[in-house]
Formats: C-alpha cells, sequence, structure tokens
C-alpha cells in the first residue's frame, strides 16, 4: 500500500488494520466488511459464501468507480502521493522498537511492585522439574543411549523453550 501510496496511485483495499491506519477517503476507497461477518478472514474463507460474493461484488464496484472517475483517480493519486512523507522503513522500525522499550519498562515497574518470591524455592522447584524430566538417577555419560533419553531430551527442550518464554 505504502509503494502504491507512494507512487501516487489511489488504494482499493479491504476496511482492515493497517490498511485502514495508511488509506484515507481522500487517498484511497475501503471495501467495508460485509453486514453480519465478524472479521475478514471469516467472510473470505470460501469463495462460495455469501459474504465472499458480497465483498467480491462490492470490490469490482469500487474499482470499476476508480476506473471511470479519472479525475477522481488523479486526485486520490496526488494526495497519496504527498500523504507517505514521513513514513518510511526506518521510523517504522524505530517505532517497533519503542513499543518494546515501553513494554519491557512497564514489564520492570509491575514486577517491582508486586511481590517476588524469594529466588529460592523457584530453584528448588526449577530442579526438581529438571530432575524429573532427567529421570530419577542420573545416566552415566558413557551409557548407551535409551529411546527414553531422547524423549527426556525433547520434554527437556520444550521445558527450556516454556522457560525461556515466562522469563522474556
Amino acid at each position: 500500500m505504502l509503494e502504491a501510496l507512494a507512487s501516487g496511485l489511489p488504494v482499493a483495499g479491504l476496511d482492515a488494520e493497517g490498511t485502514r491506519d495508511l488509506v484515507s477517503p481522500s487517498t484511497g476507497t475501503l471495501l467495508p466488511l460485509p453486514q453480519g461477518a465478524r472479521d475478514w478472514p471469516m467472510a473470505l474463507k470460501s469463495t462460495r459464501s455469501t459474504f465472499f460474493l458480497k465483498a467480491s461484488r462490492d470490490y469490482a464496484e469500487i474499482l470499476a468507480q476508480l476506473l471511470v472517475d479519472e479525475p477522481r483517480r488523479r486526485a486520490m493519486g496526488e494526495r497519496a502521493s504527498r500523504g507517505t512523507k514521513g513514513r518510511t522503513w526506518h521510523e517504522a522500525m524505530e517505532m517497533c522498537v519503542a513499543s518494546y522499550r515501553e513494554a519491557i519498562t512497564l514489564s520492570k515497574t509491575e514486577s517491582s511492585s508486586t511481590f517476588d518470591p524469594p529466588a529460592r524455592p523457584i530453584r528448588a522447584r526449577l530442579g526438581r522439574v529438571v530432575r524429573r524430566l532427567r529421570g530419577r538417577k542420573g545416566r552415566p555419560a558413557d551409557a548407551p543411549s535409551t529411546g527414553r533419553e531422547s524423549e527426556t531430551i525433547l520434554r527437556f527442550k520444550t521445558f527450556a523453550k516454556i522457560l525461556i518464554t515466562l522469563c522474556a
């Protein structure tokens, strides 16, 4: 969409997040979600659904209007090319990083204000879980590999992924 707008082309798109943020009535036309549909994936899931048929007819009408009305199309295109200034990939990535920083700051603020249990019980629980995943008795390093070992490794990897996700 940004490429089309920057090129001076009006956009005919779905009225959905992302598109709605970039396209205004002066730079393009948005296809409204068919009445009764919850969201676009549901509406366009099957080419035989009434939602899909209505949306495709309405979209064809929007495109036809843009093709026929050249003065309107040109005016939208001119406004579209002026409206993309300040919307670069660098700025978009900076906004994304800023939102991550804000989330981290909020997370630290909330965790410091809530009760943090002592680390020792957490380590003890973690140790118990690791021992369960490894089996009660550790296997010597030179012992032959078993099928159970690969299952245990898989469980441990899954647990490690969950733990890393929770810590993040």
